[in-house]
């Protein structure tokens, strides 16, 4: 499915009925995430990373109010119009304990910011924990200040 569009439309709901964004990507498509996996395309291009859509907006993403701009400046610069990681887009995977100190924080501020729902969303959970792309983390420090 191609990507016509980032448009974000505003939610009520979530915590104590506040506002959160949901990303239409076109005509029925919603953002729902990134996918940090090792895939193959049916032309045999290999590729690291693609947007995962919804096509409805309760399963999609919720993005806080506060990042629903940064996240769609992120998506566009990073993934091309079919959702696919650009060749250009960098890379760098960021662990629990790496966000912490890009953000001069400790693990546990980290963790309690995820649960209360306005950390930026991390790319994949694995087993050993969350990973996000090490410019989404800066690009939030940088919002703080």
């Amino acid at each position: 499915m191609k990507i016509t569009e980032y448009t974000l439309l505003p939610q009520k709901g979530g915590f104590e009925g506040s506002i959160y964004y949901v990303i239409r990507l076109g005509e029925g498509l919603y953002y729902k995430g990134t996918d940090g996996g090792f895939h193959r395309r049916e032309d045999g291009v290999h590729y690291k990373s693609q947007i995962k859509m919804s096509t409805d907006i309760p399963t999609a993403s919720h993005i806080a109010e506060k990042f629903g701009q940064s996240e769609v400046e992120y998506l566009k610069r990073n993934y091309d119009e079919y959702g696919l990681l650009r060749a250009d887009a960098p890379v760098f995977f960021v662990g629990l304990a790496e966000a912490a100190e890009i953000l001069g924080w400790d693990k546990r501020k980290v963790s309690t910011y995820m649960q209360r729902g306005v950390f930026p969303q991390p790319l994949q959970r694995l087993v050993s924990g969350p990973i996000w792309n090490r410019t989404k983390i800066e690009e939030y420090r940088d919002s703080q200040k």
